[in-house]
């Protein structure tokens, strides 16, 4: 049974609004956003207050996958589990995390929304993916375009990012950019040209919205340069191998964490799927790599006087 208190708040959010059905979603969204989950009680409650049926209230709640009727924990942390994203091996992120949060008890509430090849503003016109958003409070938020635009068009990134980052901040959670990599180039490595290019979009767009930045490709670039023999591409000279991914893993969980990826698992399953099964060796190389990139990250991110000793990548990052 619910303490008064919780009846007593919900009365004051309910007169914000008119006693009409119509109410109802911004009142449930106004008791989510106060509570983290919507409670069962509040929901017949709100049902009763506003005239409509209990069955009718369910339905609407129940039919937006934002809405929660479990209690959440303090920080929500959400990872893309959708088709693209899993064929870009988001799930060794995911078993990071639980890696990491089940020794401290707590157990992350994930989610990913991804579709193929979609970018930062299809997804904005697909209110799908806002409606995700809304009503529900959010710790960190990864956001990540499609990897051509910000070289193509890296005036849409922008736009596009900005809204998105405004949306995260008014869910109260941390935008985070995931900096992707270029193509294979000739030298086996990102190509220069496009990974400068998806470089100084990124990192203008964190600047201006004060975000979070997630330097993985700039941990690809290097990897390749310090290993040229691991294979982070696939075939195609864009997709992740397993050790692509895996790279990609540690350095969203140093950005996450700020915490070193050394000592996590090579070996991730995931209800009997193998999801990476890399030697501790070759784990090794690439969660050294991942802390290297992201120590020198934090260093220079801000930088507005750059100097011979503030560089990725053998350059730095704010003059490249």
């Amino acid at each position: 049974m619910l303490d008064i208190s919780y009846y007593e708040k919900t009365d004051e959010i309910i007169a914000q609004y008119t006693c009409e059905e119509k109410s109802l979603i911004p009142i449930i969204q106004g008791i989510q956003e106060e509570y983290r989950y919507l409670p069962p009680e509040l929901l017949t409650y709100v049902a009763e207050k506003l005239g409509i049926s209990e069955a009718k209230a369910y339905s609407v709640a129940s039919f937006y996958e934002n809405f929660s009727f479990e209690a959440k924990g303090k920080y929500v942390i959400k990872v893309c589990d959708g088709t693209a994203c899993h064929v870009r091996k988001s799930i060794p992120i995911l078993e990071g995390l639980y890696k990491e949060l089940d020794t401290k008890g707590l157990r992350p509430d994930v989610h990913m929304h991804a579709a193929p090849a979609a970018s930062l503003q299809s997804h904005w016109n697909d209110r799908r993916a806002r409606n995700n958003m809304e009503g529900t409070a959010w710790d960190f938020v990864i956001l990540q375009d499609q990897s051509a635009t910000p070289v193509r068009a890296p005036e849409r990134t922008m736009e596009f990012g900005e809204k998105w980052c405004s949306l995260v901040r008014a869910a109260k959670g941390t935008p985070i950019l995931m900096l992707t990599w270029g193509k294979r180039g000739a030298s086996g490595t990102p190509d220069p040209q496009e990974q400068k290019a998806l470089l100084e979009t990124y990192l203008k767009l964190a600047r201006r919205e004060k975000a979070a930045l997630a330097p993985v490709g700039i941990a690809w670039e290097n990897c390749l340069k310090r290993h040229p023999g691991i294979q982070l591409y696939q075939p195609d000279g864009r997709h992740p191998t397993e050790e692509g991914s895996f790279l990609t893993a540690c350095v969203i969980y140093f950005t996450l964490f700020g915490k070193s990826p050394l000592g996590l698992p090579g070996r991730l399953p995931l209800k009997g799927t193998r999801l990476s099964n890399l030697p501790a060796d070759r784990a090794r190389i690439l969660q050294t790599v991942a802390r290297d990139t992201c120590r020198q990250a934090v260093l220079f991110r801000h930088c507005r006087n750059p100097s011979r000793n503030c560089r990725i990548a053998g350059r730095c990052i704010v003059s490249a």
